[in-house]
């Protein structure tokens, strides 16, 4: 007899499961279930996103014009036009505190995803003005809460430019080998009104210039 040998080997095979399913058929009594053998594809693995694809620096602009707090959103002696000092009654109407309270959930709400993330504020009217940039969750919703209402008129040129300076300055100092996702959420209710030349002009050109710079651009009404 011949010895059993001391490591025996499966040969792989590349046979792939089946199942059986019932389905109509003919046969000489008429229709009929009749199982038919189906391949059975294997589960595919659980997807996952690469670092680059989930860490991001978002640019949140707000919009502080004068339709923002007008006549008809409940506020009580708001200014129509830009004042040089901020509006001292907290955020002076519903309107601007809706704005406020939506930019804050958002940003909570991205605090929990799983990803490296800066946050960069700025608040337009007249003109743009960044007010911070590559804030933490927790800066980013402080700089919120701290806004005061300035009215004045719309200036999406401005906004867009000021966020695009925060987002590319964050990608500058990260230095990083793999670069985030350049987000801008443009906050708004409705058209630009200034500069009086040509408004919307101003803020395609440079909404363009910040598509080039690889920036992503969300408007919000």
């Amino acid at each position: 007899t011949s010895s059993p040998t001391m490591n025996p080997t499966v040969k792989p095979t590349t046979r792939r499961p089946m199942m059986f399913v019932p389905v109509l058929g003919c046969s000489d009594d008429g229709l009929k279930e009749i199982e038919t053998p189906v391949v059975v594809s294997p589960p595919t693995l659980r997807p996952t996103c690469p670092n680059y694809d989930k860490d991001f620096n978002l640019c949140l602009a707000v919009d502080m014009s004068g339709s923002i707090c007008s006549s008809n959103s409940g506020c009580i002696n708001c200014p129509n036009e830009r004042r040089e000092d901020f509006v001292t009654v907290e955020t002076c109407c519903q309107g601007f505190a809706y704005i406020k309270g939506f930019a804050s959930l958002l940003i909570s709400s991205l605090s929990k995803f799983p990803s490296d993330k800066t946050f960069s504020i700025v608040q337009f009217a007249n003109e743009g003005k960044l007010v911070s940039m590559m804030e933490s969750t927790v800066e980013a919703t402080s700089t919120i809460d701290e806004l005061r209402y300035t009215g004045g008129i719309t200036n999406h040129a401005e906004a867009i430019a000021a966020c695009r300076q925060g987002l590319m300055g964050s990608l500058a100092f990260q230095q990083s080998s793999t670069p985030r996702k350049s987000i801008m959420m443009l906050i708004t209710d409705g058209v630009p009104t200034t500069p009086e030349n040509d408004p919307e002009g101003a803020a395609l050109t440079e909404a363009m210039q910040a598509k080039e710079d690889g920036v992503f651009i969300i408007p919000v009404f």
